[in-house]
């Protein structure tokens, strides 16, 4: 395991820092730290032409962030500055600097010693992308160091390997990235990696199965709850096809949800029935394999050699992975599949972790010699600037 080797390395007496920026959360923290500190990645600001109006209300301008922005959802217009393809660059840096200044509060580190960061990325980040990340860091942010990683290769290091299959699942996407020893196997593209299931398809899901039962949930204001409703009540059935023909008036599945207004309702299947999707989109009506064809697929477009390895050392990661029971029912379908092959490979092993990206880039990040081979320097920046930095040239 890999964890174990890189704890014996030298640590770094730098302050160094953590950061996850992932589409629905944002991980921050210094390296030393157990637990990153958690935001929702959210901003808003009020809507064109309400400032002036809201301005007394709000006791602020904006723009908000996190969970300022959240509790203000019916009066602001909210954005998510990070997701799989792109990052919007006027709302991703109020959320910067919020977490870096409040980092800098409970750290007290000063302008004569800024401190080193690693950061996470999405495999489907360009290399415009990272060049316009990279001057942000060191003009705006002023890092002395920065290594910018692949988010699916420290949620796998996060979990003690160092070769295996990350399975990164977060508000908008997921992706299906096959790592050995520490490098992210990339294909001929990597969008044969992604699948458009995620947190934000369950929860619209969510909602047709609740308007389908009665229940009146549509507009900005009331997804909100629902969001909140996934993460309290969904989770996934290992017997969907049992499961679904209970008689709704037998179901053992019922839960009580109490909305904002103090009414309380009633739900049961649709607490499973939501997260099916992931398995069989077609049920919303989504053109695509489910997540246990797109994780076979992937590795099946491997070298033989390395199949097995893949197999047994699945890892979940992101926000939608702590559905409950997603690892028993991903382990189960799998296997199924496997079952229908030629493909001999013992039981699928599939492990679930929160904030596993982020705890991969606190231990690499307190690697010195990994460090040196990785990261960029303010003094080289400032020589060479980011475009002809290598990471920044893929």
């Amino acid at each position: 395991h890999f964890l174990p080797c890189l704890r014996e390395g030298l640590l770094m007496s730098d302050t160094t820092i953590a950061l996850d920026f992932g589409s629905a959360v944002s991980k921050y923290g210094l390296t030393t730290a157990t637990e990153p500190h958690t935001i929702p990645s959210v901003v808003g600001n009020p809507h064109p032409g309400a400032a002036a109006l809201l301005g007394p209300l709000l006791g602020s301008q904006g723009p908000f962030v996190g969970e300022e922005a959240v509790r203000r959802r019916g009066i602001l217009r909210l954005k998510m500055p990070v997701d799989d393809e792109g990052i919007n660059w006027n709302y991703f840096e109020p959320l910067l600097k919020f977490c870096w200044q409040h980092l800098r509060q409970v750290s007290g580190w000063t302008n004569d010693a800024p401190p080193r960061v690693l950061m996470s990325e999405s495999p489907m980040r360009s290399a415009k992308q990272r060049e316009t990340m990279t001057q942000m860091m060191f003009e705006e942010i002023q890092v002395s160091s920065l290594w910018l990683a692949s988010g699916p290769m420290l949620s796998l290091v996060g979990t003690g390997r160092q070769s295996g299959l990350a399975v990164e699942s977060g508000a908008l996407s997921t992706f299906t990235c096959p790592i050995w020893e520490a490098n992210l196997l990339t294909g001929p593209s990597q969008d044969a990696h992604r699948l458009p299931l995620a947190g934000s398809t369950i929860t619209h899901q969510l909602m047709r199965e609740l308007v389908n039962s009665g229940f009146a949930f549509t507009g900005s204001p009331e997804m909100g709850i629902l969001e909140d409703m996934k993460k309290k009540l969904c989770f996934v059935s290992t017997s969907f096809e049992h499961d679904a023909t209970q008689p709704d008036h037998n179901s053992t599945h019922k839960a009580t949800y109490e909305l904002p207004d103090g009414t309380d309702i009633t739900i049961a299947k649709q607490r499973f029935k939501a997260t099916e999707i992931l398995f069989q989109p077609a049920l919303a009506g989504i053109e695509s394999v489910g997540l246990a064809q797109q994780l076979v697929d992937t590795v099946r477009a491997l070298p033989n050699t390395l199949q097995h390895t893949m197999f047994t050392n699945i890892t979940l990661g992101g926000q939608t992975s702590q559905l409950p029971n997603l690892d028993a029912r991903l382990r189960m379908d799998v296997q199924q599949h496997l079952a229908d092959t030629s493909c001999v490979v013992s039981a699928p092993s599939v492990s679930a972790h929160p904030h596993t990206c982020w705890q991969g880039a606190a231990v690499m990040a307190q690697m010195e010699t990994i460090w040196g081979d990785n990261a960029l320097t303010a003094e080289v920046y400032n020589e060479v600037g980011a475009a002809r930095w290598p990471q920044c040239q893929l």
